[in-house]
């Protein structure tokens, strides 16, 4: 298999807001024309993070080479408000977690029985890695029991998987959770104020490459084989996973738990803007080749593993347009 995305300063407590309440409606502007040209929204994430990086990407090829669709790329919080804003047809496409995807076609968890049947699937591009950085004082994940810790930001998919996790491994109530963007928690990492950070992110991630290389002893941090089981088979849509060595000037691989990002939208896109899409992500070499998906930000999934982790998941929701484009039978 071949294998990428803002709070105030910190005082010793929760710094960032809530976000404010979704007003849908205009939220992204009504204007779906441009000159001769369709628009299509699409919602990222942080800018310092790669489902930003990728939709950038993309959005930048389609809009020189493509006569009929130009494309906006909208930075959001991450994978929970790209759902909330394609659910109320404010966007068009957006970037999720798998995991995330599925809660949300099932109305479970975060989603309080709130079941969005009209997301599908458009495409899968690469593993997001439960990755857990420590400062010297953190060894194993028990170490964290009355640190300061940065989950990120209500309405990112590594807010909600931070909450998941921390529940089954019997530390809600323990850690000190900050919600920072990523730029913010590197800072605050690496002048010591906060002890750690999660993130689920495709590798290498820049925010862990970084902290780790500044601050002295910092390390990614392992799971337990037994926690590790615990955790994948509790949260649908992540599977173990290994961190290769030197990933991160690690020396062993390190044990934790993936999901993968996925892009999405609603079953009512037209086909022709979900063709459109696939065949200018399968065009690009660094999504394709097997330089591109190794020497670049991240690595992707080719375009044949792709389809088989579509095919291969039950339940999943996928568009008409993208199951026809990836000869996928559900």
């Amino acid at each position: 298999m071949a294998v990428v995305i803002l709070a105030p300063g910190f005082s010793g407590r929760c710094l960032a807001s809530e976000p404010k309440a979704l007003e849908t409606k205009g939220f992204f502007g009504d204007i779906k024309k441009s000159g001769e040209k369709t628009i299509i929204t699409m919602g990222t994430g942080d800018p310092r993070g790669l489902y930003f990086y990728c939709g950038k990407r993309v959005e930048k090829v389609i809009n020189l080479t493509n006569n009929k669709y130009s494309v906006i790329g909208r930075s959001s919080n991450g994978a929970l408000d790209n759902i909330t804003f394609v659910a109320a047809k404010n966007l068009d496409f957006g970037f999720s977690q798998l995991d995330m995807l599925l809660r949300a076609g099932s109305g479970t968890g975060e989603f309080n029985g709130v079941r969005h049947d009209e997301l599908a699937v458009v495409t899968v591009l690469f593993p997001e890695v439960f990755t857990i950085v420590g400062n010297e004082n953190i060894n194993k994940i028990e170490d964290f029991e009355d640190k300061f810790i940065s989950t990120h930001l209500p309405g990112s998919g590594v807010f909600q998987n931070s909450a998941q996790f921390l529940k089954i491994a019997g530390l809600s109530n323990s850690v000190k959770k900050v919600n920072l963007n990523m730029g913010d928690t590197e800072k605050h990492f690496c002048d010591g104020q906060i002890d750690g950070f999660f993130s689920v992110i495709g590798m290498p991630g820049s925010i862990v490459s970084n902290s780790i290389s500044k601050v002295k002893g910092a390390k990614v941090i392992g799971l337990s084989k037994e926690l590790k089981n615990k955790v994948s088979d509790s949260i649908r849509g992540f599977v173990p996973y290994e961190i290769p060595v030197q990933t991160y000037s690690n020396d062993k691989p390190v044990s934790t738990i993936a999901t993968f990002a996925v892009i999405f939208t609603s079953k009512s896109a037209s086909d022709e803007s979900v063709k459109m899409l696939l065949n200018t992500i399968y065009s690009l070499p660094d999504f394709t080749t097997a330089v591109g998906t190794t020497r670049g930000k991240v690595r992707y999934i080719s375009r044949e593993n792709a389809a088989k982790l579509l095919g291969g998941v039950k339940d999943l929701k996928i568009h008409p347009a993208a199951a026809d484009f990836f000869g996928i039978k559900k």
